[in-house]
């Protein structure tokens, strides 16, 4: 009797794109982690593999988008989480003791390091969030223009033809333009 043989099983990572991936992707990423973190996972595809997918697959870009602007949502949350933890260490040697002996002897001072990493934290969640969603995150650009209109232009612009009596007032209302400057 012959014996069976069941096909090999697919080794390495998965090349091809399906909606179970697509969607653990897209929830891991809407929660705050990183592609390259998403990835890293035995069972997870390469990141190449996910940007392939990006260009070939509109749903999975319009998944993906959605994720993205929900991540800089999370790293909003996370940026207030941050700035309220402790950045305290407590001192039970501070007049000489090794312990604390209910005398007053515990001090509490901050943690410059922890207070700088913290604040660092911050600003890279501020800055990818951002990048990740500009409207909602980014810095408010306003532009000033300054114009400088004269009848002239407005004429030659609206295409009307300066024949005629206007014509006069035209040239005038433009030599008397010039002398101003």
């Amino acid at each position: 009797m012959a014996k069976q043989v069941s096909p090999p099983k697919p080794t390495g990572r998965p090349s091809s794109y399906t909606i179970a991936i697509g969607d653990a992707i897209c929830e891991r990423l809407a929660d705050g982690e990183s592609l390259r973190a998403i990835c890293s996972g035995e069972d997870m595809p390469s990141r190449w593999s996910v940007l392939r997918w990006l260009t070939a697959d509109e749903a999975f870009r319009t998944q993906y988008a959605h994720a993205r602007e929900e991540q800089a949502d999370t790293l909003a949350d996370e940026i207030v989480g941050i700035a309220d933890e402790q950045c305290t260490m407590v001192r039970a040697d501070k007049h000489g003791a090794k312990a604390d002996d209910e005398d007053g002897m515990v001090e509490v001072v901050f943690d410059s390091a922890a207070v700088a990493r913290n604040r660092l934290r911050v600003d890279a969640r501020k800055w990818v969030a951002s990048k990740l969603k500009p409207r909602k995150y980014g810095e408010k650009v306003e532009h000033e223009v300054a114009v400088k209109v004269t009848l002239a232009s407005l004429i030659a612009l609206s295409g009307l033809t300066t024949n005629g009596p206007t014509n006069s007032l035209l040239t005038q209302d433009t030599k008397q333009i010039e002398a101003d400057k």
